[in-house]
Formats: structure tokens, C-alpha cells, sequence
């Protein structure tokens, strides 16, 4: 494989594992706003369990990726046997990509060869730029070098740095994941990682993916949300059981059950929105929780009812 083959790989590889990624930031993202920061029980434990589950199997994996990189046959060996291609790009290397520009009637067409040619330059000296940083930030021992040329310790440096970012994110894995029962009489024991930790983690390795795909082929990758799924609203789903069982009790408790058997469904044309009326059960729990001085009776704001609600005709 060339060594822009490898990258595309591991581009594609981290691609997927960071699915889970964009889900639990947006199920954090939710349970926030649904709850509003309030306390709240959990209605559903095989909700909880699972989302203990994904954010164990992004930290596994992570982890598994990253010690990959740093095997016998992984990304950065791989890398040591491609140091041909690791070097300054030279100008008459580099090939503008081509775009087109509008102007308007009265430009000549020397003035738009003139400003063709222009930005051909100025995208040339500008990757040319981005190739040059690239090298001497993952390589630092390089600067200086007369010809400047990148060695297998100029790798291994590369690695030791490597092995930093991952650490707590392979300690997380070790004690508290995959090897929790193997190691929990340990008497010290890693905390998790949290979600800030995981997404600078993420950003370090895209980062140097990114810094050697500028180096090879004076090119970047973007990350970005694969799932099929609506992350957003699945995410939505999931809290609302979260917080109140399961979606038949959550049904039963705003009320959409009522409203599917009564008139309201005949002289609205027959649509009911379930997701109206579950905002509405949020609502009436928040409002009835700020009602009641719940923090003084220790109730939880997902413990009201909306039976309760009606009752008391707040």
C-alpha cells in the first residue's frame, strides 16, 4: 500500500468509530435541555445501560486504533518505510485545483489570465506553506537539516509524543472497560475520561492525520457526522425513556393515549403530533416541579405525574 493508501484507512477507520462520538455528545446535548440541569431518576435502566455501552465501546476502540498506530506493522512503522515521500513539496510539484472565477463583461481576457495566474501562485506558496509547518511541527528535529530530510527518529519521536495523547484514553480502557473485573482490586484506579477528553483526543489525531496527508499530497480530510440516523432526534427518543420509561408510559403520561380517542383527533383532520404533546409533558413537569418548591420536597422534576398536574389544576 502507498502511503496516502494507509492514510485513507485510518482517515476512514476513525471516521467510524467517532459515530458514537457525535450520538453521546448530542444525548448529553438533550438530557440537558430536557432536564434543564434539574435532578431527575432514571425511568429506564436498559437506556442507561446502553449508553454506558456506547461510551465504553468508543473508548475501546479509540484506544485499540490508537495502539494499532503504534504496533509492529501499524501507521507509524508503515510511515518509517515511506520517508521518501515525507519531505518538502517543491513548487513545480504542486498542481492548483482548478475552480472557476466570474467576471463580469468588460474584464479583458489578459486581465483574467493575469488574475488566473495570480491565484495559481498564491495557492502554490500557500500549501507549499501549509507543507513546511506540517514537517517541522511533527518533526522538529528536522528544522535546520541541510538537506532537510526526515529519519526513523524523527518517527519515534513522533511516537513518544503519540503514546501521550492516547494514555488516558488506554487507562480509561484498561481499568474501567474491557479489563474492569481483571483489575477492579487494583488500589488505584484510573478515573473515566469525560466527553472534553475524548473530543480533544479525537482533534489530535485527525490533526496528525491531517499534518501528513498535508505533507504527502498537499491535501486535508473532513470529519464529519456519518450516522444515517437523525443524531438529533434519535438521541431526543432516547432521553424521553430515559426519563420516563418506556414510549408507551411516556404516551400514557402526556396524555396521547387520551388525545388519540377523543374528538380532538376527528376535528384536527386526523393528525396528532406525538412529539407536540411530549414537549408539552416536559413542560407541565418543569412548571409543576418550580410550582411546588420540589427542591424542599426532594422531588425529582421527572417524578411528577401529569395526573398530578391535572389533579391539583396546576
Amino acid at each position: 500500500m502507498t502511503l496516502e493508501e494507509v492514510l485513507r484507512e485510518h482517515e476512514d477507520t476513525l471516521q467510524k468509530i467517532k459515530r458514537r462520538l457525535y450520538f453521546l455528545l448530542e444525548f448529553e446535548e438533550q438530557l440537558k435541555i430536557i432536564t434543564q440541569d434539574k435532578k431527575y431518576h432514571i425511568r429506564n435502566d436498559i437506556i442507561a445501560s446502553l449508553i454506558d455501552d456506547v461510551w465504553s465501546m468508543l473508548v475501546i476502540d479509540l484506544s485499540s486504533f490508537g495502539k494499532s498506530m503504534l504496533g509492529s506493522g501499524g501507521f507509524f512503522n508503515q510511515l518509517k518505510t515511506s520517508l521518501n515521500h515525507v519531505k518538502p513539496v517543491s513548487r513545480t510539484k504542486i498542481n492548483p485545483p482548478k475552480g472557476i472565477i466570474h467576471f463580469n463583461d468588460e474584464t479583458s481576457p489578459s486581465e483574467i489570465d493575469r488574475i488566473n495566474s495570480a491565484l495559481d501562485k498564491y495557492i502554490v506558496e500557500m500549501l507549499r506553506t501549509e507543507n513546511r509547518e506540517a514537517l517541522f511541527t511533527l518533526f522538529p528535529n528536522a528544522k535546520g537539516r541541510n538537506p532537510l530530510t526526515i529519519q526513523h527518529t524523527d518517527v519515534d519521536e513522533l511516537m513518544k509524543r503519540f503514546e501521550v495523547i492516547i494514555v488516558d484514553i488506554v487507562n480509561d480502557r484498561d481499568n474501567n472497560r474491557a479489563h474492569r473485573h481483571e483489575r477492579k482490586k487494583h488500589k488505584h484506579v484510573p478515573n473515566r475520561v469525560g466527553t472534553e477528553k475524548i473530543k480533544h483526543t479525537f482533534a489530535k489525531i485527525e490533526t496528525l492525520l491531517n499534518q501528513i496527508r498535508s505533507i504527502v499530497s498537499q491535501s486535508h480530510f473532513s470529519y464529519s457526522d456519518m450516522n444515517r440516523a437523525n443524531t438529533k432526534e434519535v438521541a431526543k427518543d432516547l432521553v424521553m425513556m430515559l426519563l420516563w420509561g418506556t414510549n408507551r408510559m411516556i404516551d400514557m403520561r402526556s396524555g396521547l393515549n387520551d388525545a388519540l380517542s377523543s374528538n380532538n383527533v376527528i376535528s384536527s383532520g386526523g393528525r396528532i403530533y406525538g412529539h407536540s404533546v411530549r414537549d408539552k409533558l416536559v413542560a407541565d413537569s418543569h412548571g409543576y416541579h418550580e410550582r411546588i418548591n420540589c427542591d424542599e420536597s426532594k422531588l425529582c422534576f421527572n417524578d411528577i405525574q401529569l395526573e398530578e398536574i391535572r389533579k391539583k389544576g396546576l
